[in-house]
C-alpha cells in the first residue's frame, strides 16, 4: 500500500511540475506580446513603402533643381512655403529607409526570441526567475519597437500629406521655369 502511494504521490508531483502547467500565465503573456507583434508586422506591412521613397526622391529633385533654376529678385511666400515642404520631406524621411530595415530586422529577433522563449519553458530548461526576466527584456523590446514603428508611421503619413499638398504648386513653378528655358 504504501509503495502504491508513493508511486501516486510521485505521479501526482510530476503532473503537478509539468511546464505548461508551472508556466500557464508566463505561455499565455508571451501569446499575447507574439499577437501584438503580429499587429505592429501586418501594420507595416500596410505602408506604401514605394510611394515614400517616390516623395523623398520627388521632393528633393524638387528641392534642387529650383534651387538651380529659380532666380527671381521677388519670391512669393506661398511658393516659398511649399519649396519649406519640399525640404522638410527630404530631411524628414532621411532616415526612412534605415529605420524600416531595423523594424523588420528587430520584428523578426523578437518573434524568434519568442520562440526560443517558449520552447525553453516547454523543455523545463528555465526558472521562474529566469523565465520572469526573459519576459520583461521580451516586453521592452517589443515597446521599442512600437514606440520606433509608431514614429515611423506617423512621420510617413505627415510628409506623405505634406507632399500632397504642396507639390502641385511646386510642380507648376517647375513646369513654368522649364517651359521658360
Amino acid at each position: 500500500m504504501k509503495k502504491v502511494l508513493l508511486l501516486v504521490f510521485i505521479g501526482a508531483l510530476f503532473v503537478a511540475c509539468k511546464p505548461e502547467k508551472q508556466f500557464a500565465d508566463e505561455l499565455k503573456t508571451i501569446d499575447t506580446y507574439k499577437s501584438e507583434l503580429d499587429s505592429v508586422k501586418k501594420a507595416f506591412s500596410a505602408i506604401k513603402m514605394d510611394s515614400v521613397f517616390y516623395i523623398r526622391k520627388t521632393a528633393s529633385e524638387a528641392e534642387r533643381f529650383i534651387k538651380t533654376n529659380y532666380i527671381t529678385d521677388t519670391i512669393n511666400i506661398d511658393f516659398a512655403n511649399k519649396i519649406s515642404y519640399m525640404k522638410r520631406i527630404r530631411k524628414s524621411l532621411a532616415n526612412f529607409e534605415m529605420n524600416t530595415k531595423h523594424i523588420l530586422l528587430e520584428a523578426e529577433a523578437i518573434d524568434t526570441q519568442y520562440v526560443h522563449l517558449k520552447t525553453d519553458i516547454l523543455n523545463g530548461v528555465l526558472n521562474k526567475k529566469q523565465v520572469d526576466t526573459y519576459l520583461l527584456e521580451e516586453k521592452v523590446a517589443l515597446d521599442n519597437l512600437k514606440k520606433l514603428f509608431n514614429q515611423v508611421n506617423e512621420n510617413q503619413s505627415t510628409q506623405m500629406a505634406n507632399f500632397y499638398f504642396a507639390y502641385p504648386t511646386v510642380e507648376e513653378y517647375i513646369t513654368l521655369i522649364k517651359n521658360t528655358n
